[in-house]
């Protein structure tokens, strides 16, 4: 995050939103870096934008979320990030992040 809040980037817990405002955060957002996981379905709602997703290096890439960004006009790209030893926590390559940043800012 310290990397991402200086372009206006926010940390958001979708399991502590209600669904309006999830729908709403993911309908006005230009640019989203999340995780592979059920929140992304809020794509349906989104208008276009930039979308990084961010994978378990263990779990491989899927292609659920790739398909909606799509159908909803998202530039999709993806990291595929290692787990951090003893648990389901990713390690994220800051200078491909970097390198995504440049590309989409």
């Amino acid at each position: 995050m310290a990397l991402l809040e200086p372009y206006g980037f926010v940390a958001v817990r979708g399991d502590r939103l209600s669904l309006a405002e999830q729908i709403n955060l993911f309908r006005g957002a230009s640019h989203i870096v999340a995780p592979h996981g059920g929140a992304l379905t809020n794509l349906m709602h989104g208008r276009g934008g930039q979308l990084l997703e961010l994978f378990q290096a263990n779990h491989g890439v899927r292609p659920e979320f790739f398909q909606l960004a799509a159908i909803n006009g998202f530039d999709y790209r993806f990291l595929l990030c290692p787990n951090v030893a003893g648990g389901d926590d990713i390690r994220v390559d800051l200078d491909r992040l970097k390198k995504w940043l440049a590309l989409t800012l």
